[in-house]
């Protein structure tokens, strides 16, 4: 399909020269030129505007997705790389998610045995069952699904993408082999039918840009695999948002990184590939539905001035971003080296219009953990949250 005639990527074909003859299998050549940054505004603006209504005795289900942070790594005896104060946000932030009570939870960077261990010790009493099995290499992923939610099994497959960093995915003593995958949840609900969940963390930092490419096409067509009659939730850390500013950003150092607005490819790509919309942005209200760019766009670019301290937060910037150097744990790792971003999504197949978004909301946004002398946030990332109407199988394809 050529960019222009897919209604999630057709705000990218005036930006890339030569885009009104690009298809979007295209993309993933690696090729691509830009010569503007990809405007999403009108694309959000529809997808708000798109939000169906909500259908008699629709089912209420809350989600909740994110990234926890609890990254430990050693190569034998050396610590290689850690997280801010993970040791001191292990299990709160577990213990958090937990209390919280959403209906289902999408987690990453729940990256070590221990942290899971603790999780699927707890899980049960607060009412969860839990996906995330053992496996031989590291992907950090789990699913939390609310105990009366669930008829029957839960059906659990975990698939390492394609493409690897070669450094995560070395393999040596003492060191854990990480695979960036997808998790997939399947399981029957009593009102809502069956039910598909995928769980993802694509490729860190921008430079890995086609690597995104490329797991957004395979687990776009691993959710368009599913059968039609499945409702499919997808969700994770993509390491990318709809929208970048500039394409250049100067870092600390004097350094200058390049090729941002390629960024702007895996999410709409995602959703082209699985036939997915974006649950965040329909629960939005008219007025913000292209808020994270009018956001970007007032973003200063001083990395002398961002490492000093972290941005100054706005309840817009807060609103609009989930990955930002306002958070403080965010700022201590990346200080002044990335824009700001919406990082973490709720996506969902949904052609038949069954799902309502009654109110999305980023979550754990304030400095609610004493750690020593500081007060910082829960997780470096903000969570997403979407509250839902869905319509039970028998009344689904009638709006």
């Amino acid at each position: 399909m050529r960019l222009a005639d897919s209604p999630t990527l057709a705000h990218l074909a005036p930006a890339i020269r030569g885009g009104d003859a690009l298809r979007a299998v295209d993309l993933l050549t690696g090729d691509t030129a830009f010569i503007a940054p990809p405007d999403p505004t009108g694309w959000l603006q529809a997808v708000q505007a798109g939000n169906p209504p909500p259908a008699p005795g629709a089912v209420p289900l809350r989600v909740l997705c994110w990234n926890l942070a609890l990254l430990d790594v050693h190569v034998g005896p050396w610590s290689y790389r850690r997280s801010p104060f993970v040791d001191e946000r292990r299990r709160p932030v577990v213990d958090l998610v937990l209390a919280d009570g959403a209906d289902i939870v999408f987690l990453q960077e729940l990256w070590h045995a221990v942290d899971q261990r603790y999780l699927l010790d707890r899980a049960p009493a607060a009412g969860y069952r839990v996906a995330c099995p053992a496996r031989a290499h590291v992907d950090g992923l789990a699913v939390l699904v609310r105990e009366e939610l669930v008829t029957g099994d839960l059906e659990v497959e975990v698939h390492p993408f394609e493409v690897q960093d070669r450094i995560e995915a070395l393999e040596l003593p003492g060191k854990e082999r990480f695979l960036r995958s997808w998790m997939r949840c399947s399981f029957d609900h009593p009102l809502l039918g069956h039910l598909t969940l995928f769980d993802t963390h694509f490729a860190p930092y921008p430079r890995a840009w086609w690597r995104r490419i490329v797991e957004a096409r395979s687990l776009g067509l691993e959710v368009a695999r599913q059968p039609a009659d499945s409702l499919v939730i997808v969700a994770g850390d993509l390491n990318s948002g709809p929208f970048y500013a500039r394409q250049s950003w100067r870092t600390p150092g004097d350094r200058i990184d390049h090729d941002w607005w390629h960024n702007a490819i895996s999410l709409p790509l995602l959703q082209h590939y699985g036939g997915l919309v974006d649950l965040a942005i329909r629960g939005r209200s008219p007025e913000d539905a292209d808020l994270e760019v009018r956001q970007s766009r007032l973003l200063e670019n001083d990395p002398e001035a961002a490492v000093r301290s972290p941005l100054p937060c706005t309840d817009d910037h807060r609103r609009a971003f989930t990955a930002t150097d306002c958070n403080r744990l965010y700022h201590m790792q990346y200080a002044g080296t990335e824009q700001p971003a919406r990082l973490d999504h709720i996506l969902a197949r949904d052609p038949t219009g069954r799902v309502h978004v009654q109110a999305s909301r980023h979550r754990f946004t304030e400095r609610t953990m004493s750690v020593g002398t500081e007060r910082v946030e829960p997780s470096d990332h903000y969570g997403v949250e979407v509250e839902l109407l869905v319509s039970p199988v028998a009344t689904s394809g009638t709006q």
